[in-house]
């Protein structure tokens, strides 16, 4: 009898420990969704090279660094919708491998968020370049632990 209060006991401790307001999500399949879609992305160094490529446009010097450029924005592109949806509120910054080299990481972007929260803008280096009227990049804040306090699309940018 003591033995099945024992486990009783502990099997509502550790279930009461895990359903607690506040506590971020664990890492999981979203973390491993998220390896998988930003693995051979180019780094936020890479985009802003390949920016300069693609605003200068294909010429006979340049042309197979142009084409590589092309191929590479235009795949991240492609997955840049499948990182979004990954990304989850309340999670560790650095649950998500590669995320902080995908676009550069400011201090205070918002003036009504804290001093001591940051954010990294995805795809920014790169805004203008896909084919489509709408533009996928977006925005991750977090704070000074790592935690994301939010995720902004910015798809309806003006």
């Amino acid at each position: 009898m003591k033995i099945v209060l024992l486990a009783a006991c502990l099997i509502l401790m550790t279930t009461a420990g895990q359903a607690q307001p506040g506590r971020p999500p664990a890492p999981g399949a979203a973390t491993a969704q998220f390896r998988r879609w930003a693995a051979g992305l180019p780094t936020h160094g890479d985009q802003v090279r390949y920016r300069a490529l693609l605003d200068e446009g294909e010429t006979v010097a340049n042309r197979k660094d142009f084409r590589e450029a092309r191929r590479r924005t235009n795949q991240f592109w492609r997955r840049l919708p499948a990182l979004f949806a990954c990304i989850r509120q309340g999670s560790n910054v650095l649950d998500y491998p590669g995320l902080l080299a995908l676009g550069p990481v400011w201090h205070g972007r918002n003036s009504d968020s804290p001093s001591s929260s940051y954010s990294i803008h995805v795809g920014e280096a790169l805004v203008g370049t896909d084919a489509s009227t709408r533009s996928r990049d977006f925005v991750v804040d977090f704070d000074e632990k790592g935690r994301i306090t939010s995720v902004d699309d910015l798809v309806c940018r003006q």
